[in-house]
């Protein structure tokens, strides 16, 4: 028996130490059998994208940029860098960078994010350990083959939302290959109260950046294409008044940023003063507008009343980027209303047969004890896209 015993002992000790099988190695990218077009095409294509491995577990902002060769950038904040499980679960143990994109080629979508497989990080790093960067919107410019991304430099800060804005800056991005040029701060003092960049409009060959704050008064600033990083003086800031006959003078426009004045809002709904402290008619929303141009040389204007406070998306027309803005009734979409936080709406190919609103969703932070926040999955943190019920 001792010696059964030992030649086992001997045997096991010679056997050869195998070892554990590598993590799966993600894929690039997830191609759906055809490109999509309406916006549940589109739905289902992000749900496929998260629940296929490539790293991308799910993120929120969905804000488009389309490229000169027909490409999309969809551009994200806060990512889950991992596995979803197939019922849509984002697992536990999937850490969270701050930034990313999803470029869409016809019918395939490939996140990009920086690092390497299976150590990804930010696709624009973070400037220091406490502060990041968040993408808002993006600009093309042709004649230097780039990318200007408008993105928030956020930092941590106490509960209960755990951040603060520190600053609005530009990533640049060399095209076609999307390649990390710089990041460098808009070529004016940031205001907290007013921060441009929240949205931004390109239309012909100026850049309108958007900026509100939460006494629902929305600013516009603008600058020649060419000129958005390298001349200061450049960039004015809308000071008109609400005269008609007087919106196009270029004296409403001034060089002085301390000197702007609000954007007019007319026959804005009642629902739109939750947070503005007057209450008075035709204030703007509260939430940062979407504007893109529309029928008849007008100018389409979307946004919820109050962000992740409010629960419906409206639209708005003018007949210039800097307004007057004239809400059309009825509201377009619904969005969630209850643990679940909506933001971000905004409008798509408005000018095209499937117009799309796309908005995000996340766990919201204000949930307290004895309630308990619901897990993260796919369904309620994410993008979604829904067809307006109208548009004018």
């Amino acid at each position: 028996m001792l010696l059964i015993g030992g030649l086992a002992l001997v045997a096991a000790a010679c056997r050869p130490v195998i070892p554990p099988p590598p993590p799966p190695q993600p894929v690039s990218q997830y191609c759906a059998p055809t490109a999509p077009v309406a916006p549940a095409d589109y739905q289902a294509d992000f749900d496929a994208l998260r629940t296929t491995y490539t790293e991308w577990a799910s993120a929120d902002g969905a804000i488009p940029a389309t490229l000169p060769d027909g490409r999309t950038v969809w551009m994200f904040g806060d990512t889950f860098v991992g596995k979803v499980d197939p019922g849509g679960a984002i697992e536990t143990a999937d850490p969270l960078i701050h930034n990313s994109f999803v470029v869409q080629t016809g019918a395939c979508f490939a996140p990009l994010m920086g690092g390497a497989p299976l150590a990804r990080r930010e696709l624009i790093p973070n400037p220091t350990a406490n502060e990041w960067y968040w993408p808002a919107a993006a600009v093309v410019d042709p004649t230097t083959n780039t990318l200007h991304v408008f993105a928030w430099r956020m930092q941590a800060a106490p509960a209960p939302l755990f951040f603060t804005e520190a600053g609005f800056d530009v990533a640049t991005f060399a095209l076609p290959s999307l390649q990390l040029q710089s990041v460098q701060p808009l070529p004016f003092a940031f205001n907290a109260a007013v921060p441009y960049g929240s949205t931004a409009l390109l239309d012909h060959g100026d850049v309108y950046l958007y900026g509100s704050n939460n006494t629902e008064n929305v600013y516009v600033a603008r600058a020649p294409l060419s000129q958005i990083l390298t001349t200061p003086s450049q960039w004015q800031f809308w000071n008109g008044t609400a005269d008609p006959g007087t919106l196009t003078d270029p004296a409403n426009w001034v060089a002085d940023p301390t000197s702007a004045q609000p954007t007019t809002w007319i026959n804005t709904p009642a629902r739109y003063f939750a947070l503005g402290a007057s209450g008075l008619p035709d204030e703007a929303p509260a939430a940062h507008p979407w504007v893109l141009p529309y029928r008849g040389g007008e100018y389409l204007a979307t946004a919820k009343s109050a962000d992740v406070f409010s629960a419906d998306v409206s639209v708005f027309t003018a007949p210039d980027p800097w307004g007057p803005f004239t809400y059309v009734p009825p509201q377009v979409a619904d969005t969630p209303d209850n643990t679940v936080d909506s933001y971000g709406a905004f409008s798509l190919n408005p000018l095209s047969a499937n117009p799309m609103i796309v908005y995000s969703t996340n766990v919201s932070p204000f949930i307290t004890p004895p309630q308990q926040p619901p897990p993260h999955t796919i369904q309620n943190y994410g993008p979604h896209f829904v067809a307006p019920t109208s548009l004018p």
